[in-house]
This record gives structure tokens, sequence and C-alpha cells, in this order.
């Protein structure tokens, strides 16, 4: 039972991200905050970036570390990141349950 459960919450998450994501590559946010210089428990500082005038979230070439496109990318790819993982985890569980027997 609880196997079932956690497939249907990850599927769940799967979902939200993908709609996140959609929305997020159809209407770029006008700002990202990035934390410049993090590294470790170091939290360095926090940078606005405003979105540039014209951005294009498909033709934008992200090249330039600390950019509002660099980070729009990076934010991009850990969500994409995040959907396959889950996907494939999906898959294991299900596999799992469906070789589950009672002892």
């Amino acid at each position: 039972m609880r196997k079932r459960l956690t497939i249907l919450k990850a599927q769940h998450f799967v979902a939200r991200t993908k709609a996140d994501l959609e929305a997020f590559l159809t209407n770029p946010p006008a700002t990202l905050i990035w934390n410049k210089g993090r590294y470790g428990y170091n939290r360095g500082v926090e940078v606005t970036l405003e979105r540039p005038t014209g951005f294009d979230p498909v033709k934008s070439y992200a090249g330039m570390p600390g950019t509002y496109p660099t980070i729009f990318r990076n934010r991009q790819n850990v969500m994409t990141n995040d959907i396959r993982m889950v996907e494939e985890e999906i898959v294991f569980l299900q596999k799992r349950l469906a070789d589950w027997r009672p002892v």
C-alpha cells in the first residue's frame, strides 16, 4: 500500500513540475534571484537579475555566468532533470510493486 502511495505522490510531482516548467518557458519571470558567491555553507549575496528586453527562452545564449539567460537555463535544467529522474524512479517502483509477493 505504501508503494502505491509513493508512486501516486511521485506522479503528482511530475505532473506539477511539468506544468511549472511549461509556465516557466512560456512566460519567463521578470526577475530571477541568484545567490552570487554561494559555495558550501556560505550564503553568498542575493542578486536580482532583470529579464532582458526581447528575451527568447528558446534562442537565448546562456554562456556568461551570473546573467539572466544562464540562471534561467540552469533553473530549466533543474526542473527537466527532476522530471526525468522521478519518472525513472516511478518505473522502478512500479516494477517492484508488480514483482512483490506477500510472504
